[in-house]
């Protein structure tokens, strides 16, 4: 019964604010109530639209035809793999001798045959063990030459010392 008690109060409060014209003030318990400042609009259910499947496109006299490709696709058969371990063994063989060897003291006795890459994978040793050392306030200039294309590169790059 609590809920048609509350239906018809709720009614008589409609009547009574629909009959009186000037402001009415309804006595609320103060505390629980939040006060809504600018427009307030409620969404409601009932205002929104049915439900309308995606339209869906018909390509009709439409005619496909090959494509030709503008872009350079050479680079992309041209991949070669750098052998990591490889380079390894080059600096181990060099610290035989030494206790330390710098970067370009491998490079120099180690010709790179894979121009920059070879470099990048003698950086990546360096960065990857803890007993190298990466100085990167010092820098070092490096040169090397592309053996295939005879092309030369100057790089510099943090100094990088190998230790035994």
């Amino acid at each position: 019964m609590p809920k048609i008690s509350i239906l018809i109060a709720a009614r008589n409060e409609e009547k009574n604010i629909l009959n009186y014209g000037g402001v009415f003030r309804l006595n609320l318990p103060a505390g629980d109530m939040e006060e809504i400042t600018g427009l307030f609009k409620p969404a409601l259910i009932m205002e929104r639209p049915l439900f309308r499947p995606p339209v869906k496109v018909a390509f009709e006299k439409t005619e496909i035809v090959d494509g030709k490709s503008e872009a350079d696709t050479y680079l992309l058969f041209e991949q070669f793999y750098v052998d990591i371990e490889a380079l390894r063994n080059n600096v181990r063989t060099l610290l035989r001798s030494k206790s330390q060897a710098a970067l370009s003291e491998v490079l120099n006795q180690y010709k790179p045959t894979k121009g920059v890459a070879e470099v990048l994978g003698y950086i990546q040793i360096a960065t990857t063990s803890d007993k190298h050392y990466v100085n990167h306030d010092e820098k070092e200039e490096i040169r090397v030459e592309d053996r295939d294309s005879g092309k030369r590169y100057r790089l510099r790059s943090p100094l990088i010392i190998f230790n035994r």
